[in-house]
Formats: structure tokens, C-alpha cells, sequence
């Protein structure tokens, strides 16, 4: 009769995912050119 091994049941939980906002600050402080571009398109217009 198979038993549980002793590391215990495999990890059913989802990977975490980067919010929208995570995924928003990490993309600005690697470009912050893009939005500051788009910030004076906007502002010019």
C-alpha cells in the first residue's frame, strides 16, 4: 500500500503573481522614459 513519502504532500498552491501595480513599477523603473514621454505628448496637446 503506497504512504505519503516523508517530505509530505507536493505544494498545491499557485506561484504567486506580480499584481498589476508590481508589474507596472518594475517595467517604470527599468524604463522611465516611456511614460515621461507620454506624460508631455499628453500635456502638449
Amino acid at each position: 500500500m503506497p504512504t505519503i513519502s516523508q517530505d509530505g504532500p507536493p505544494d498545491l498552491r499557485l506561484p504567486r503573481v506580480p499584481t498589476i501595480t508590481e508589474q507596472f513599477h518594475a517595467f517604470d523603473s527599468q524604463h522611465p522614459w516611456v511614460y515621461r514621454a507620454l506624460k508631455q505628448l499628453v500635456e502638449h496637446n
